[in-house]
């Protein structure tokens, strides 16, 4: 992503040297946001809100 005066990071709230993930509705709304290393607590996480998000 490219955000030369940082307006994109800071609204979405992105953590510097970290990964960011989110999962985004097809209307743009946010319903999970993680940064930090994966684990398989994190990767659990997001399946379920996918899961819940196609039910």
């Amino acid at each position: 992503m490219l955000d030369w005066d940082g307006n994109i990071s800071q609204a979405y709230k992105v953590e510097k040297a970290k990964t960011n993930l989110y999962v985004v509705d097809p209307q743009g709304e946010i319903h999970l946001h993680l940064s930090g290393p994966a684990s398989a607590e994190t990767l659990s996480e997001i399946n379920l809100k996918i899961a819940e998000l196609l039910d």
